[in-house]
């Protein structure tokens, strides 16, 4: 299989070790052997299907971060090769808290500090003087608050922990160093190797991130003891963490709707739902952020709430640079959308916006703005999508939704 052909996903999730991608197929229901696969020139992508609202993928990097095939290589080419939202780093860390904190807790990066670049100095007393000079970057605030909310549903004894992890090329199994880095970075939670290059990668790309790693050991010494179960522990908790999160809805598109309970077997998330976004396909602009996959609840077919969508659009149609020039091929697919819309919901008082906005984009021409592009796109899912209500006791109404959703879902 070509790079070329490798399929987009919504979130990829980077790990390292053996035991981490296992427990991240296992938290997905699947395995190694069952699990599809998809080849890039150098990683192989596991294919965890949908989960909650995304397609989600999963890769391995080897140790460290700035390593042949480590963090920060492995992050750069598989967001060019699998086109993520977001992407998550999901493992095994050392925390720094045996007194207050557990093996088997969860960490979450509010930021990354990379501790191994420094300023060795000397202090007047002659004494060598450290200062970190490396970057504190933070966590995407999305994901931060997504694990949040999620975190108060979860049932696991684990306790989930918050704040700036420690990441460098060192593997740290000395109590003294470990102090030593804490006296410089107090307000550590704990530490971990790849985040660092994972974080880089992520940035440059202008993707949301966050590293979420549970504890092993304590950096003290003490690595060997108990070394396999500990890290399986961690390793799941993280793992299933992270994919309960993602199931819970929320995490790739920023507004919607939300789902009532998370609490549902993974590969089951989508009974019911059809995704909106197939009505908006195009081999020109491809956007995820339509997605509806998540909608499981009837929508209350109202005229005015059609109506302010199309004025939503008709304001987004206004920034854009109209030339009278050849008809841009996405211009005519929303064209043809917007009539779909229309005849779906059998609409006579939406006949004049619509003509409005048909009049707008026969005369836009190619430079359309493409962030502007899938605005558009997006907004036109939104006339369905936001029309979720709370009346699934009403057999009338759900009956209706599935039959319409049905007939979007079918248009081609």
């Amino acid at each position: 299989m070509t790079t070329s052909s490798l399929p987009e996903c919504d979130i990829l999730i980077l790990t390292v070790t053996k035991v981490e991608i296992s427990a991240v197929l296992r938290a997905s229901g699947t395995t190694a052997a069952e699990c599809p696969k998809h080849r890039g020139t150098n990683k192989t992508y596991f294919d965890l299907g949908e989960i909650g609202e995304a397609r989600v993928f999963a890769v391995r990097s080897e140790m460290g971060s700035a390593t042949v095939g480590g963090s920060l290589p492995t992050i750069i080419e598989a967001i060019a090769e699998t086109r993520p939202t977001i992407a998550i780093m999901v493992g095994i860390a050392f925390g720094v808290e045996s007194d207050s904190h557990q093996i088997g807790d969860v960490l979450v990066s509010k930021q990354i500090q990379n501790y191994d670049l420094q300023r060795v100095g000397t202090s007047e007393e002659g004494a060598p003087e450290i200062i970190l000079r490396g970057d504190c970057i933070p966590a995407s605030e999305r994901l931060l608050d997504r694990m949040r909310t999620y975190e108060l549903e979860w049932e696991n004894q684990a306790d989930v922990h918050f704040g700036l992890v420690l990441s460098g090329e060192k593997l740290i199994d000395n109590y003294d160093y470990r102090e030593h880095i804490r006296e410089l970075v107090p307000e550590a939670i704990g530490g971990e190797m790849e985040g660092n290059g994972f974080y880089i990668g992520c940035h440059r790309a202008k993707k949301d991130w966050i590293v979420v790693k549970a504890i092993c050991d304590w950096a003290d010494g003490n690595k060997g003891k108990a070394k396999s179960h500990n890290q399986q522990i961690a390793a799941r908790n993280a793992a299933e963490f992270v994919i309960q999160t993602i199931a819970a809805g929320g995490v790739v598109h920023g507004i919607g709707a939300i789902v009532q309970s998370s609490h549902v077997p993974i590969g089951d998330q989508n009974a019911g739902a059809v995704s909106v976004a197939k009505a908006v396909e195009t081999s020109t602009v491809s956007v995820t952020d339509t997605d509806a996959s998540e909608i499981t609840e009837p929508i209350a077919h109202q005229v005015e709430a059609l109506n302010e969508n199309l004025k939503s659009l008709s304001e987004l149609v206004s920034q854009l640079t109209i030339n009278k020039v050849d008809t841009d091929p996405v211009a005519d697919l929303l064209v043809d959308q917007i009539r779909e819309y229309r005849s779906k919901l059998d609409t006579e008082s939406a006949e004049l916006k619509t003509k409005e906005l048909e009049d707008h984009y026969r005369t836009s021409g190619n430079n359309w703005d493409i962030e502007l592009k899938k605005k558009v796109l997006v907004t036109i899912s939104e006339t369905v999508r936001n029309r979720i209500t709370t009346i699934e006791s009403n057999a009338e109404d759900f009956n209706k939704l599935k039959s319409l959703l049905s007939e979007i879902d079918n248009v081609k």
